[in-house]
């Protein structure tokens, strides 16, 4: 049994819910785990094709992460609470079913899991266990790895900052149309952007690790990862204002400490 470490749990990153790819390989894929694993789950129709998204999302993002670095955790709260409406864990495709998803993935093998303390603020970690790695493998994911970097997260984001709640400009009923037209303006920009830097390779090539070590309050060791599956912006505006922030967040050299920012990263 592999155990999960102190090392592993900071090693690692928030579930992207945002993963999203229909290439067929990736769909047959997702439809044999479920058939193999999942079908005593739900018997349901509904039910069953809700749970072959929520199932597909994990995959996607748990090979991308061991793709990136078979030792990173992925984490991912296990409330419901976590998933309420406007809740940065809740996409298109994600809800609070992806609990249940979890839960079973571990239980037939699929997965490690590493139980959190969510009211202190350490959500749980996961991540592919050796038999899915050789799912992964027998799949062949490797030659599709690019493709599973699609993401359908919303290039413009509002924030309210009490509750913490996120929705897309399309959900405000007080912005005017003006405000959507220059919102709809800068998503374009925005996608173009992220379009073009799908183009390009980011690295930092005097690192001799995939790594870049830092150091974070109360002396606690964390770690940012050089990786091609971190490099879109989307924008964010605070207390459901388009006149309070904007900011751009998303690509992994934002965590870098200041002085490395602008310094080290290539582009390729």
């Amino acid at each position: 049994m592999t155990i999960i470490t102190d090392y592993d749990i900071e090693n690692s990153r928030p579930l992207d819910v945002w993963k999203w790819s229909d290439f067929p390989e990736i769909n047959t894929f997702v439809k044999e785990v479920y058939s193999k694993y999942f079908t005593d789950l739900y018997t349901r129709k509904d039910a069953q094709q809700r749970a072959k998204k929520h199932l597909k999302v994990m995959l996607i993002d748990l090979y991308v992460a061991q793709a990136d670095d078979p030792k990173m955790t992925v984490g991912v709260p296990m409330s419901p609470q976590a998933y309420s409406k406007g809740s940065r864990w809740r996409s298109i495709h994600i809800r609070s079913l992806i609990i249940d998803i979890i839960k079973h993935a571990e239980t037939v093998g699929l997965i490690e899991v590493w139980k959190g303390n969510e009211p202190q603020g350490r959500v749980s970690r996961i991540r592919s266990s050796k038999a899915l790695r050789k799912l992964f493998k027998r799949a062949r994911l490797e030659n599709h790895y690019w493709q599973l970097q699609e993401s359908c997260r919303p290039p413009i984001v509002f924030r309210e900052t009490k509750e913490k709640y996120n929705y897309t400009p399309q959900e405000l009923s007080h912005l005017t149309e003006q405000d959507l037209q220059v919102l709809s303006r800068s998503a374009n920009t925005i996608d173009k952007f992220n379009a073009a830097i799908d183009n390009s390779y980011i690295d930092i090539p005097d690192l001799n690790s995939n790594k870049l070590k830092i150091s974070k309050s109360g002396n606690k060791t964390s770690f940012v990862l050089i990786t091609q599956s971190q490099k879109h912006i989307y924008r964010v505006f605070n207390d459901l204002s388009i006149d309070s922030g904007g900011r751009f967040y998303g690509p992994f050299w934002q965590q870098m400490p200041k002085k490395r920012q602008g310094q080290d990263t290539h582009r390729r």
